[in-house]
């Protein structure tokens, strides 16, 4: 055994004889954190609403960051998880992935303890959101989601950065008035410094547990002009006049924080231009953190958002159907994303929630499209409910691909006429996609596809919505449910002054991912193909 391999077995048995030993309180684990996915943590508790952490935090790595750690897996409030960024080097949103128990970590223990009878000793995200291919090191070889077969990791990873660069270089704004200098930032970021824009509306924080010093240091206005420290400490309220911050917060998981806001404008001039200061904090180990900030004038403020999500009704109706042995392969994802659409709305019609949708679209015969209406579809596989997946299988033409089942995207409105024969002539299958034919044999990612299926979703429609797995060729079908956005609004400054104003709006999906219920999660909203039935 490698000394590495035995370095990481000694941190498995560490942590699990932490988790026997008693109650580990949040703050423990909160400990375990390193402070840029503290800060990321923070930044989200708005939306998380984390309230303890439950379980060791687990480190994950990328293919193309070596041994350097990508991301962070957190269990929170007993049944819920989430994966953070762990800084700014990943060219990854803050959330990548988040979810409900059972979450993908325990899924790849229990096929390492399966496949090797072994432990995982070290996770890995092999493929950029919302594919996350993950997989785990055992001492005994690693095991995963799926296979990689010949994709570029690295080049995945590169084109997502590269995509994410770009979208926060077309939101450039000029929004400090004629003061505001024109030239430009540099392209590659060298030499500049992100400034976090605060106001009354949208205040920031600053986590400082462990730390044993933190004062705030003004870095003047944005026009170049001076601030004093007095000036600015009046403004925030959180610091004396000399900048050591004398007031702190707590949040329920135990993290201590500084709340940044300009709570008293009102007893300060009015000021024209941003001020920009910097919080800077000594930890107990010497290190020091440090983390820029601009306080924006009330009068002129735009409002970075936090998350606005949109929902279909009776999201607990929407079933949870999984793939199975059908002929020489799996039955294929498309037929499965069908039936949990078409049975949520049989499921809806027979609790008396949907006034147009039909009851029919799940029936008591043998394989639940003949028969009486009266047979509701069910939650989770059985056997008719797989005989109906069957169907819609022949119906779609899926075929076999190296053992999967495979459906084209052209075909996937081929269920229009199964559709319509249940629910009557209002049925109306729409799907998206790109029009060429050779992008209609690979996972190319559309903006134009992806606002299509969001709207539909603003319009209450569960949509089908595809996307790669592993590389363009291959691809998995899932069921849009929610999706949910936000505005995030960062100045990048060179010398203080030189400033731009960037404003990105991101998008996640929440995806049943037809498994059965395992890994139905929060991902980024990025897709090559949209489907839905309307009535």
């Amino acid at each position: 055994m490698s000394l590495r391999m035995l370095s990481r077995l000694l941190v498995v048995i560490v942590a699990l004889a932490t988790c026997c030993y008693g109650d580990v309180s949040s703050k423990q684990w909160l400990g375990q954190l390193p402070w840029a996915t503290r800060d990321n943590l923070l930044q989200l508790q708005p939306h998380l609403n984390v309230k303890q952490l439950t379980g060791s935090p687990i480190p994950l790595y990328r293919p193309d960051l070596g041994d350097e750690i990508a991301y962070w897996f957190i269990s929170y409030n007993h049944d819920q998880y989430a994966v953070l960024s762990a800084g700014d080097h990943t060219g990854d949103n803050m959330l990548v992935l988040q979810g409900e128990d059972p979450s993908p970590m325990a899924d790849l223990q229990q096929l390492a303890s399966l496949q090797h009878n072994a432990t995982c000793l070290r996770y890995l995200v092999l493929t950029p959101s919302p594919d996350l291919n993950l997989a785990c090191d055992t001492m005994h070889g690693r095991v995963g989601e799926r296979d990689l077969q010949q994709e570029n990791v690295t080049a995945l990873w590169e084109a997502m950065k590269m995509k994410k660069k770009a979208e926060e270089d077309e939101e450039d704004e000029n929004d400090d008035g004629p003061q505001q200098s024109d030239v430009p930032v540099d392209a590659d970021n060298s030499g500049t410094i992100d400034l976090h824009l605060i106001s009354s509306s949208q205040p920031a924080s600053f986590p400082v547990s462990g730390m044993r010093d933190c004062h705030i240091r003004p870095l003047g206005q944005s026009n170049g002009s001076d601030v004093s420290t007095q000036v600015l400490c009046k403004l925030l309220g959180v610091c004396d006049e000399h900048g050591k911050v004398h007031l702190h917060r707590e949040t329920e998981y135990g993290e201590v924080y500084v709340h940044l806001e300009p709570v008293h404008e009102n007893r300060l001039p009015r000021f024209e231009h941003d001020l920009h200061f910097e919080v800077v904090a000594t930890h107990r180990d010497g290190g020091i953190i440090t983390k820029g900030f601009a306080v924006e004038p009330s009068h002129r403020v735009k409002r970075q958002s936090s998350y606005t999500i949109y929902s279909i009704d009776d999201r607990a109706l929407m079933p949870d159907y999984s793939q199975f042995k059908y002929g020489k392969c799996q039955v294929g994802c498309g037929p499965v994303a069908w039936a949990q659409i078409f049975g949520y709305y049989d499921r809806r019609a027979h609790a008396g929630r949907g006034s147009s949708v039909s009851d029919a679209l799940y029936r008591c015969g043998t394989d639940g499209t003949t028969g009486s209406d009266s047979c509701q579809a069910p939650r989770y596989n059985d056997g008719r409910m797989q005989k109906y997946i069957g169907k819609l299988n022949d119906v779609m033409r899926t075929f076999c691909l190296a053992g999967q089942g495979a459906t084209y995207q052209s075909r996937m409105d081929d269920v229009e006429g199964f559709y319509k024969g249940r629910q009557g002539s209002s049925g109306d299958v729409i799907l998206k996609t790109r029009s060429f034919f050779l992008t209609r044999l690979v996972g190319t990612y559309s903006e134009s596809i992806r606002d299509d299926a969001l709207s539909f979703l603003r319009q209450k429609w569960p949509v089908i919505v595809g996307f790669r797995v592993s590389g363009v060729f291959s691809q998995h079908y899932a069921v849009m449910t929610q999706y949910r956005t936000r505005t995030v609004r960062k100045k990048v400054c060179k010398v203080w002054i030189f400033c731009k104003t960037r404003t990105v709006r991101e998008y996640d999906m929440f995806l049943h991912m037809g498994w059965g219920g395992s890994s139905n999660s929060w991902r980024k909203a990025e897709m090559f193909m949209a489907a839905v039935a309307k009535y």
